[in-house]
Parts: structure tokens; sequence; C-alpha cells
């Protein structure tokens, strides 16, 4: 079974971010938008899109997404979006963000950048 990682990005301002509102609350307000999203397949090269809503959906529609595990770091937040925004439901989900909680703890540090050099 392939993995394919993905890492969205998205719009946000001072009054409008994660950090203000719930994941549901920010990715179905008016205000959300996909910037660019990076899906890497396997151990290829990460392949960066951006582009309009509809582009961008073309662009994820073109991996088997049905039959892969789909890698994310907070995968709660990339597969709301893939999931809500762009109707792709993979079959098996992994994340890293929940991964390092488990081992670590949740106080623990568990931003990618901390996970990478304690591991």
């Amino acid at each position: 079974m392939q993995v394919l990682t993905v890492d969205f990005e998205t719009y946000y301002d001072k009054t409008y971010s994660l950090s203000k509102v719930t994941t549901e609350e920010y990715i179905r307000d008016p205000r959300f938008e996909v910037i660019g999203v990076a899906v890497k397949v396997d151990g290829d090269e990460a392949e960066w899109f951006s582009g309009t809503k509809a582009a961008t959906e073309k662009f994820l529609h073109k991996f088997d997404w049905s039959s892969s595990v789909a890698l994310a770091h907070n995968a709660m937040f990339d597969m709301a979006i893939l999931n809500w925004v762009f109707d792709i439901r993979p079959k098996k989900i992994a994340d890293t963000l929940g991964m390092g909680r488990a081992l670590d703890g949740p106080d623990a540090g568990n931003s990618l950048a901390a996970m990478v050099k304690r591991y």
C-alpha cells in the first residue's frame, strides 16, 4: 500500500486562525482558502501545487487515495480538508503529531521540527 504524505497551506490572519477557532470552524468559514498543497508519494520527491479550488481538486484527484495511507502532521486538519473541501477519503490515515503525543506525551514539544530533532 502506498503512502501519500500531504500538507496543506491555508489562508489565515490575525483574527482568523486555528488558534482562534476550532478546526471545523476554521475550515467551514467563508474565509477558508487553500493556498497550496504538497503531496509526496512514498519516497518520491514532494510535488507542490497552488491554484484555484477547482485546479487543486483536479490535482488531488490524480492520486489513488482510496487504496493508500494518507500521512500528515496534524492529520485532523489535513484530512478534514481532504474530506470536507475536496470529497476525498483515504483508505487509512497516519498522523505524526498523534504518534509523537502517544510516544512522548502532549507536553514533549511535538512540532514537526522538535520531532525531527528527537528522532
